[in-house]
């Protein structure tokens, strides 16, 4: 038999590491990817992270790009990023990207 302690988040579904520490959990990620605006037709414009969306927002995901140039960290107020309703869709910006994307659940 053992015994533990669960606690989760205001919310009442999501489980957390104290009141004010989340813990992080990777939803899905993409590894070389090159995206580009109306650049090239060979050179997609977006990628799509096909998942279940229950609980998953922009206030609780966090997406990170890595590449060569160095890295970015967002999501909530980056319009290139769409949460749909089966879907997050990583839509390219005006520079092309090529690197990897990760997207957190916090």
């Amino acid at each position: 038999m053992s015994y533990g302690l669960e606690v989760y988040d205001v919310d009442g579904t999501s489980k957390v590491l104290s009141p004010n520490m989340r813990f992080g959990t990777l939803l899905d990620f993409a590894t070389n990817v090159n995206l580009a605006q109306g650049q090239t037709p060979t050179i997609p414009e977006f990628i799509d992270f096909p998942m279940e969306m229950t609980g998953v927002s922009p206030s609780t995901v966090a997406i990170v790009e890595l590449s060569d140039g160095g890295w970015t960290i967002s999501a909530e107020y980056d319009e290139r990023y769409e949460f749909q309703s089966d879907r997050i869709r990583v839509n390219a910006s005006v520079v092309a990207f090529y690197g990897d994307i990760y997207i957190l659940r916090f």
